[in-house]
């Protein structure tokens, strides 16, 4: 469960870290925009991931999540799993000019059911899960 004082800070935010590891492990850190957020847990968002994050979102549904306010890098950070994995958009080679080689080809939308919570800070804290 989310509270309404963590619902209404993911409110005021459009930016988010995502943290994926592939199958061995190794982590990869992405950005996230429009970011929603429900009271049972579940945090929505969406970019042009990187093929990295997609790849380990594909064969480990396991990340982290940090919502932070630039100004005081404090917030909260969400472990939880992908429940939800859409394509919103697909570049398709209509326009060479928006499309770069390599580059993301799906503006894509994932689903997180958090299962913790934390506060996030960049001065003393724990890792205790809140209630």
């Amino acid at each position: 469960m989310l509270t309404d004082k963590i619902l209404e800070f993911i409110a005021g935010k459009d930016f988010a870290f995502v943290a994926t590891a592939n199958g061995a492990g190794v982590p990869h850190i992405a950005t996230a925009r429009s970011l929603q957020a429900d009271a049972n847990g579940q945090l929505i968002f969406e970019n042009w991931f990187c093929l990295t994050t997609l790849e380990n979102a594909a064969v480990n549904p396991q990340v982290a999540v940090v919502v932070a306010d630039p100004a005081t890098g404090c917030g909260y950070q969400f472990i939880g799993r992908i429940v939800k994995f859409i394509d919103v958009a697909v570049l398709n080679g209509y326009a060479p000019e928006l499309e770069k080689p390599g580059g993301p080809q799906a503006l894509t939308s994932l689903t997180i059911q958090s299962d913790k919570v934390m506060e996030f800070s960049s001065v003393i804290h724990s890792d205790m899960q809140l209630p």
